[in-house]
């Protein structure tokens, strides 16, 4: 018999300073408590109380270095989300957002 596999880890991120970059496109810098890869996904509810979606499109470590596929723990990135009224949705400074990778 065999064991099951391991659930993966959930992305898990500390929310350092947001900006919107559009109606539908934010970044935000975090901290990196779970591995996050591209194409993550989190799903965060607005003060109407509709779900937003939004997808992980490109991760940074650095401003003067290509972007990259993940991020580790405890390193920081700057991560650019899109999703329809990303722009609207608030995130605080210092809250927690998780989400799901991508399969595979």
């Amino acid at each position: 018999m065999t064991a099951p596999l391991p659930e993966p880890p959930q992305p898990t991120l500390q929310i350092v300073e947001v900006d919107v970059l559009g109606a539908d496109r934010m970044a935000i810098a975090v901290r990196c408590l779970e591995t996050m890869r591209l194409g993550a996904e989190f799903h965060r509810t607005d003060r109407r109380g509709q779900v937003m979606h939004l997808t992980v499109v490109e991760i940074r470590r650095y401003p003067s270095v290509p972007p990259v596929p993940v991020v580790h723990p405890p390193h920081a990135a700057r991560v650019i989300l899109t999703g329809a009224g990303a722009g609207q949705l608030r995130l605080r400074p210092w809250g927690i957002i998780k989400g799901r990778n991508p399969a595979g």
